[in-house]
């Protein structure tokens, strides 16, 4: 009699203790199988459980399903396929069956289905008493005695199982044992307590934090250890705190690098919430780490590297990528002069790269093109015009929510205030939680695995396995470096399958990024965050300034408006009170040579600044040189309000690295030396076009150029004329000199 069952998904018929008849037998379902279709089946005779493909028992012809003798029996709780043979070993197995069997004869008079009753228990002619007694007799004579009563109590537990061999194990004999013996739970949280306060200190024994474990004890629980029951489970021998502490961890937890330590003890306790988004863009985690690859720094020395990656968590999609020059400063912490490293204008750059497409590059391969790739570019391109031929194939994605960490760079207010702008919310990770962003995390090590292990300078996760002589290897400037990296996200990244990537309408499928995000893109749409000049300039770095008639002083440099455009602000006040009545300026560290002011009056305007000495300055540079350039100016004993010594400086500078180093050692700069490090992404902040120097002239015809009518030679006409035919050498005979013959002897010309 088939019957629905509440609870059960549509189609299904068959519930867990539900009683089946299958093949001429009957059975009471015991679990379910759901990732391999199984249905474990338990006889009700005798016998092991049995597996079957639920299907294939459902389209049975003798299939059925039973009801209840007993509604009111306890259900049975029967563990899942496979748990008899994976938790007792095979004479484990043996015996128990041996004893369900012994459960049987007792119960129906036979071992088996099938065999005659022995003598002593025929249901006909003995009593359960009797067979009771039969049994404990024939196990003893076994040498396994056993009383009457637990016989008994073994069977009612047996019965209540619905005669399931499970239920006749010893779990004395299977019970696991307790990492943590008998120990007071108490005391285990003061271990581990201990343990965790002092993750951040330098390695020590274990020895040396029992006695502050015995402390805290006394501390914490010091009216309790009055009583001299609960003193003796507050306390514990030096033998009985080793074995603790082996159980626990926490021993090699102490003996542990700090670093290992602090990044333990921080870590949030599981089950970790994975990190989920449905949309591209709805969920985006950045982190900065150092690259494990060595570069060639503006002056032409070997750098290390810092890279921002920045991934979508819907389509593992690398938005962007942004590397920047470590260089260690001079002077006080705090107060040191030339230092770099990531700040908080290049995580702004990061965010305003993953706005724009990513152009291909010269020399890239032309598997790198969208318009080849997995990417809808037909679709792109008719949403948004920046999609062209010369596209490189990586997704267009606007962040939504960003996670960020609490370095100093991420939480400025510069970084804030872009992210306002731009309408991203910002979520903040713990301190010392990795898991909060473990897709970030785990990008550096997929960029170390498929990348920088393949390119030149490559210094290998640890110190000990770094090689040896890598400074005097060719290294990659930081800009070629960059443009690798691109190449790679580009071609390996966003084209690769991934195997936590699944495609939403066919979840068998493992697909890329790209294919992910032309799934998910199709029922969200592309909506691009198209960026003018204007809002560009609101992404840049900036500075309040007052303006006189010299201009605006930034970081120490002189600008003025070429157009004279500044003059009307001039010993104006802007209004805003909460400025000081100055004036809002933007400006780009990669390009300082020019910073713009901003007339926020009427309908707005932006006007134009430059740098008054940058005629002196005739190769690219920025402010990271300016700076270094000035704390060389100041060593030498000139002032830093000097504007054009430090210019002048800065020139020399480039000039003496054209030279290179006295000594042919470590790397050895090219003929011209590295270009300065400029940022690996540009704001497009000019609306003007650049200057034509062919505009307004015509087109021509190559075939219609006639040339140009030679000039007359004085005295080269009237020679010839004279004396049409040469003479021979060999009479003699020469005409008397022409006017050519009145030129100087000494005239080089003759």
């Amino acid at each position: 009699m088939s019957r629905p069952l509440p609870g059960q998904a549509p189609g299904d018929d068959v519930g867990l203790g539900d009683r089946v008849t299958w093949l001429g037998a009957t059975y009471q379902v015991a679990a379910f199988k759901n990732d391999t279709g199984v249905v474990v089946l338990l006889p009700e005779t005798s016998g092991a459980p049995v597996e079957a493909l639920y299907r294939a028992m459902l389209s049975s012809q003798d299939f059925q399903i039973l009801a209840a003798d007993d509604t009111s029996a306890e259900p049975s709780v029967l563990p899942a396929l496979g748990t008899m043979q994976s938790t007792l070993s095979r004479k484990q197995r043996k015996k128990l069956l041996r004893l369900h069997e012994d459960m049987m004869e007792i119960d129906t008079g036979v071992r088996r289905p099938g065999q005659k009753p022995r003598d002593g228990y025929d249901p006909d002619r003995t009593t359960l008493g009797e067979r009771y007694a039969a049994k404990a007799a024939e196990l003893a004579a076994r040498g396994k005695p056993i009383s009457v009563k637990a016989l008994e109590a073994k069977r009612r537990k047996w019965l209540r199982a619905n005669r399931n061999p499970l239920a006749l194990v010893d779990g004395r004999k299977t019970r696991a044992r307790l990492p943590a013996g008998r120990t007071d739970p108490r005391l285990l949280d003061l271990l581990r307590e201990v343990a965790h306060a002092n993750a951040d200190e330098s390695t020590s024994t274990i020895d040396s934090h029992m006695d502050a474990i015995a402390r805290l004890a006394k501390e914490r629980f010091g009216i309790d250890l009055d009583d001299p029951a609960e003193r003796k489970r507050l306390s514990f021998s030096r033998a009985t705190y080793y074995r603790r502490m082996d159980d626990l961890g926490l021993s090699d937890l102490l003996q542990a690098p700090t670093s290992t330590r602090s990044s333990r003890v921080r870590k949030p306790p599981p089950p970790y919430t994975p990190s989920h988004a449905m949309l591209p863009g709805q969920l985006v985690q950045i982190d900065t780490c150092p690259l494990k690859i060595k570069a060639l720094g503006d002056n032409g020395k070997m750098i290390s590297v810092e890279l921002t990656a920045m991934v979508d968590v819907a389509t593992r999609t690398i938005m962007a990528v942004m590397m920047v020059p470590v260089v260690p400063g001079d002077g006080p912490v705090g107060k040191r002069i030339g230092g770099r490293a990531t700040r908080a204008f290049d995580i702004v750059l990061t965010l305003a790269q993953a706005l724009a497409p990513m152009p291909t590059r010269p020399g890239w391969s032309p598997l790198t093109a969208a318009a080849g790739s997995a990417l809808p570019y037909a679709a792109l391109n008719a949403a948004d015009p920046r999609f062209t031929e010369a596209t490189a194939a990586r997704p267009v994605i606007r962040p939504r929510t960003i996670i960020i960490d609490q370095g100093s760079p991420y939480l400025s207010e510069h970084f804030q205030t872009a992210c306002d702008f731009l309408g991203i919310s910002v979520r903040l990770a713990r301190k010392g939680c990795p898991t909060d962003k473990p897709l970030a995390e785990r990008y550096f090590r997929t960029l170390g695995d498929r990348f920088s292990q393949h390119v030149v300078g490559w210094t290998a996760r640890r110190l000990e396995h770094r090689g040896k002589r890598l400074d005097r290897k060719p290294l990659w400037t930081l800009t070629q470096l960059q443009q690798l990296a691109y190449e790679w996200v580009a071609l390996e990244h966003q084209q690769r399958p991934h195997k936590g990537l699944r495609n939403p309408y066919a979840p068998g499928m493992v697909v890329s990024p790209n294919m992910m995000y032309a799934a998910l893109v199709a029922g969200t749409g592309h909506r691009p965050r198209l960026m003018t000049p204007e809002e560009n300039r609101k992404l840049l770095i900036p500075a309040w300034v007052t303006v006189t008639d010299k201009g605006i002083t930034v970081e120490n440099r002189t600008y003025q408006s070429p157009t004279r455009e500044l003059a009307g602000l001039q010993g104006r006040s802007s209004g805003l009170t909460e400025a000081g009545g100055r004036w809002e300026a933007r400006w780009d560290p990669y390009h300082p040579a020019v910073v713009w002011v901003y007339d926020h009056r009427e309908q707005g305007h932006w006007l134009q600044t430059r740098f008054v000495q940058e005629a002196l300055l005739e190769d690219p540079w920025t402010q990271y040189c300016w700076e270094e350039a000035t704390a060389q100016y100041v060593e030498q004993g000139g002032a830093a309000s000097d504007e054009e010594g430090i210019a002048l400086a800065m020139r020399d500078r480039r000039l003496r690295a054209k030279a290179g180093p006295p000594r042919p050692r470590g790397p050895q700069p090219p003929a011209q030396p590295p270009m300065p490090f400029q940022g690996g992404f540009t704001l497009p902040v000019h609306d003007e076009e650049p200057e034509d120097p062919y505009a307004g002239v015509p087109d021509f015809d190559p075939v219609a150029i006639q040339p140009y009518e030679s000039l007359p030679i004085p005295g080269r006409d009237t020679y010839l004329l004279a004396s049409p035919t040469l003479p021979s050498p060999a009479t003699g005979d020469y005409p008397e000199p022409g006017p050519a013959g009145e030129l100087s002897p000494e005239d080089p010309d003759t």
